[in-house]
């Protein structure tokens, strides 16, 4: 039996698992790109493609609609997570150099936005998410290095003037976040907690008390949200998506060939839910669309 024939068995077995009642899958979960190191960091971008960063090799990609990649950025700092400005520029979460950089995706210029927090730079800021002013929430925790620039792992917000605000601190592997489609919640995934807090939003970078969301089998990496406000948080350890509707209640599993590190909605149509897991990128047609995409 052929490498290409097994692939395709096991596809077949991973689509058989029950869809989610109005959420999906609503079809085959196909590779969209492969022969990567390690994918992380998906944001929709122009006209159908995908922006993705690629820790270990270093890179930022933009993944077309016809299939075809080209990078968008060499020697990145292990950029990771990834957002998309009103001028269509990239936010990145510059993990190695401890800062968020601006990147032009058609020139590849990159441009510092925040460097620190009260003159010191930041550990290894993972992932963010942008508000509806423009501003952005990141996580800011430390993975396999000694280092802890910060001596805490924390929650920040740059608002549209470039203010850094730390928002919350001490906390537990702080990774994967998002915002609820209204923008009243931000979601915040602590892998070394296994669980994922909700935070009221009062204002933009004006958080309330946390609480509870739902608790995790394991540790939970990326995270993303669609337009009905259900919550998708990656399981690596399962190779899995567990999928939670806004009130925290798990609704299903969505299983892949390898670990998801994180993943984000985008296509055409919105309706497509991209999977980064380890060399490969997946894509899964869904019921659903991500927030504001149709």
């Amino acid at each position: 039996m052929t490498f290409q024939l097994l692939l395709h068995l096991a596809l077949a077995l991973i689509t058989a698992d029950p869809s989610i009642p109005d959420v999906g899958p609503a079809g085959e979960i196909k590779e969209a790109a492969t022969g990567f190191l390690f994918t992380e960091g998906p944001v929709a971008g122009p006209e159908g493609s995908l922006y993705f960063s690629d820790l270990y090799r270093q890179r930022i990609y933009q993944l077309n609609a016809d299939g075809s990649n080209r990078v968008i950025l060499e020697k990145s700092k292990i950029c990771n997570g990834l957002a998309v400005d009103r001028e269509g520029k990239l936010i990145a979460c510059q993990g190695g150099a401890g800062m968020i950089i601006s990147v032009d995706p058609k020139s590849g210029a990159v441009t510092p936005i925040a460097t620190g927090y009260e003159g010191v730079r930041f550990n290894q800021p993972n992932d963010l998410v942008l508000d509806a002013t423009g501003g952005f929430y990141f996580t800011d925790p430390v993975y396999g290095v000694p280092s802890k620039p910060q001596k805490t792992m924390g929650l920040y917000y740059v608002s549209t003037d470039r203010k850094v605000t730390r928002l919350a601190e001490e906390l537990d592997l702080p990774n994967g976040i998002g915002l609820s489609p209204d923008g009243k919640t931000l979601y915040v995934v602590l892998m070394g907690a296994k669980k994922v807090l909700q935070f009221p939003v009062d204002g933009p970078g004006k958080l309330g008390t946390p609480t509870d969301f739902c608790t995790l089998e394991a540790g939970g990496d990326g995270m993303t949200v669609d337009g009905k406000g259900n919550v998708y948080v990656t399981q690596p350890e399962f190779s899995a998506i567990d999928v939670f509707n806004p009130a925290g209640k798990k609704l299903g599993r969505l299983t892949f060939p390898a670990g998801p590190a994180n993943c984000a909605f985008g296509g055409k149509d919105g309706k497509t839910l991209y999977v980064t897991a380890r060399k490969t990128i997946y894509a899964v047609p869904m019921l659903v669309s991500g927030i504001g995409q149709k």
